[in-house]
């Protein structure tokens, strides 16, 4: 997998969660077997649903505008994944120290 070039402007240009749409409608049968007040705050949680949805499309398409590929073996994938779970993690950590 090569870097292209320039891709951090067509990234930030291109790679934004409302450039995406997501729709996630629970089925009519959820809706016969749920009382009004469960379906309610089921459909608010879906709300959550789509946008992280979205959220995920434009990192998919954030990789899709950096790599020439998404040709990796399942080693090269889970070094990535390794890398961006420290990287998580720490930023978690920072955020939480800056609340006390």
């Amino acid at each position: 997998m090569v870097v292209k070039e320039n891709w951090e402007d067509r990234a930030l240009q291109l790679a934004r969660a409302e450039f995406f749409n997501a729709r996630v409608t629970p089925s009519d049968i959820l809706e016969i077997h749920m009382d009004l007040d469960e379906w309610v705050r089921l459909n608010k949680k879906m709300a959550i649903v789509e946008k992280s949805a979205r959220r995920l499309a434009a990192a998919m398409l954030k990789g899709t505008l950096k790599y020439d590929s998404d040709t990796l073996t399942q080693e090269e994938w889970l070094e990535h994944l390794e890398s961006e779970l420290y990287d998580s993690v720490n930023y978690f950590g920072l955020m939480m120290d800056g609340k006390r």
